[in-house]
């Protein structure tokens, strides 16, 4: 059975055990097992799962919040490239949530995530050009990333794209 190897060790099958108890599926929802099994297929390196327990320490989703907690899981899942944990860590830098406030760090982070196509990185960073957040005030590159944004129907990167032209 899939527990049997998630107690053996299997990493792939302590995610989808953990998966399982987080959505009730096969078994009664339960938030708790459910972390007790990302976290052993976390510790492992498993960029789904370390996702997964950063943002239950982020939300307070069967452990209590714990925003350093996150961030730090965050970041071990975004180095392997996970690009919603970029984006997220990108945020957390900008707000200095579980993190030391680093615009740089944000931009590096954002940028990571918006050249893989995540949308709400690509707005980031073109509000971060319009306004000159942790880079040099550059129209022409805010323009470029709400435009990107824009062409996968992100209104809020139309909206931004029309006011940076309407401005000049």
């Amino acid at each position: 059975s899939i527990r049997r190897h998630a107690r053996r060790g299997n990493v792939e099958d302590q995610f989808h055990v953990g998966a399982a108890y987080a959505d009730g599926r096969g078994v009664k929802q339960d938030w708790s097992e459910a972390i007790k099994w990302f976290r052993q297929a976390a510790q492992a390196g498993h960029p789904e799962a370390q996702f997964k327990l950063a943002t239950a320490y982020a939300t307070g989703q069967g452990v209590d919040k714990n925003l350093t907690e996150a961030a730090q899981w965050f970041r071990k899942t975004a180095a392997q490239g996970h690009i919603k944990a970029q984006l997220y860590l990108g945020l957390a830098y900008f707000e200095g949530h579980g993190v030391e406030k680093s615009d740089k760090e944000a931009i590096a982070w954002l940028e990571k995530a918006a050249q893989q196509g995540v949308v709400q990185a690509q707005v980031s960073l073109g509000l971060a050009f319009a306004v000159g957040r942790g880079v040099a005030k550059d129209f022409s590159k805010a323009a470029e990333w709400f435009r990107r944004a824009a062409e996968r129907e992100n209104a809020q990167a139309q909206f931004n794209l029309g006011t940076l032209f309407e401005k000049g």
